[in-house]
């Protein structure tokens, strides 16, 4: 095979709006339609695939990929639904961070830990996944955006996407699977608590 066949590419670009969205790419994937990425992501990759919009599946065993990987420094995770959100801090060992400055921080109890003390960055990234499993086989999907792309309508999700009309969630993927949250019970969620960004209660 080929680098170029082998590089990682994201399966989508916009945003995974709801758990539907996600079971509409992670049939993509199942179906043939669109293809998981092959491995991880390498350092010198970073910085051209962890971008706003970008979304990733993998399945740990074909990949090798045990522990996601990108290279940003993240909050502790936060549930949303049936995802997982991370939001991205400042670099926990720039000179440029005072701990005395004003901002919001990512952990509020004293700790040891450079990550504990870090404000988050302006204008950073969002991460949410998502995991579902099939016949033993885990599927993940990682996607990136920032808030101003998600609240200006800049990235459109898969249930949108005229490429992906024809792709419906199948009743058996969804009957597997133990989520926190029915289906359809979960839109509009994400936005409420972006209004929330700057609030102690996000966290």
């Amino acid at each position: 095979m080929s680098a170029s066949m082998n590089r990682p590419r994201p399966i989508f670009r916009g945003h995974i709006a709801s758990t539907t969205d996600a079971l509409v790419l992670f049939g993509a994937c199942l179906s043939g339609s669109l293809k998981h990425i092959p491995r991880r992501i390498h350092n010198h990759e970073y910085q051209d695939l962890i971008r706003s919009g970008n979304v990733f599946i993998y399945e740990e065993h074909s990949s090798g990929i045990k522990i996601w990987t990108d290279g940003v420094s993240w909050s502790p995770r936060y549930s949303l639904g049936n995802f997982d959100i991370y939001r991205e801090l400042e670099d926990p060992f720039s000179s440029a961070i005072d701990p005395g400055v004003g901002g919001k921080y990512a952990a509020h109890a004293p700790s040891s830990s450079p990550i504990d003390l870090c404000p988050l960055k302006p204008k950073g990234l969002v991460k949410k996944t998502i995991s579902i499993t099939l016949q033993g086989i885990t599927h993940h999907l990682v996607s990136y955006y920032n808030v101003d792309d998600l609240l200006s309508r800049r990235l459109t999700t898969p249930t949108k996407d005229q490429t992906l009309r024809h792709t419906i969630p199948r009743p058996s993927h969804i009957a597997s699977q133990s989520f926190q949250v029915p289906i359809g019970e979960e839109y509009n969620m994400e936005e409420r608590q972006l209004v929330q960004l700057d609030s102690e209660s996000f966290f």
